[in-house]
């Protein structure tokens, strides 16, 4: 991705390793298995990705020297990186009803490599929001049993202010906009959807 980035006129590093499936491919639809989706998190995002991804972002800060680090909320290579240089940094939350950053999925790999940059093991949750969570969400997508933590923020995403300046014209002999919906599945479930969504 860091061409596409890169074509928008934003400067862009490669972190990590090829995570992506090809653009063109699609697999057909999975069965929910919640198992399956944990171990995909304790074993690639919490692990091996965020392994690889932290070595890379070390080298990153110690040249850039950033202020802050934003990161998406399982991008957990940002948080290890930026509490290794001792910089805060946000979270963005990408999972509305969260349930999968838990201590029985996530707490183990990211102990382990915590212990391994000479950080406190035992401040591993902690660590994911001890400055800034941000919640591009209403509170009320939020599953009750994952509580959010005290730094959380609720913000309304641009692409919402957009369309709330568009509905104000339509009072003003503007004619109406068509309604338009803002839907993601996010980064991989398209190509793991087989003919659900049309590509």
């Amino acid at each position: 991705m860091v061409a596409t980035v890169a074509a928008q006129g934003w400067a862009a590093v490669a972190t990590g390793g090829a995570t992506l499936l090809a653009p063109t491919e699609r697999r057909a639809l999975a069965p929910v298995d919640r198992l399956a989706e944990e171990r995909v998190i304790r074993e690639f995002f919490a692990g091996s990705i965020t392994r690889e991804r932290t070595r890379r972002l070390l080298d990153l800060v110690r040249q850039w020297q950033p202020d802050l680090l934003v990161r998406d909320e399982m991008d957990f290579a940002g948080a290890v990186a930026a509490e290794a240089h001792g910089i805060p940094h946000a979270g963005v939350v990408v999972i509305a009803a969260g349930g999968l950053v838990r201590p029985d999925v996530v707490g183990e790999p990211l102990a382990e490599l915590r212990a391994e940059y000479g950080l406190d093991p035992s401040d591993t949750l902690s660590m994911l929001h001890r400055y800034l969570t941000i919640v591009p969400a209403p509170p009320s997508y939020r599953d009750p049993l994952d509580l959010l933590p005290v730094t959380a923020h609720h913000v309304r995403p641009a692409a919402l202010e957009l369309l709330r300046k568009q509905d104000r014209r339509i009072g003003s002999g503007v004619p109406p906009v068509r309604p338009t919906v803002y839907f993601t599945p996010g980064t991989i479930f398209h190509q793991e959807s087989g003919d659900l969504f049309p590509g």
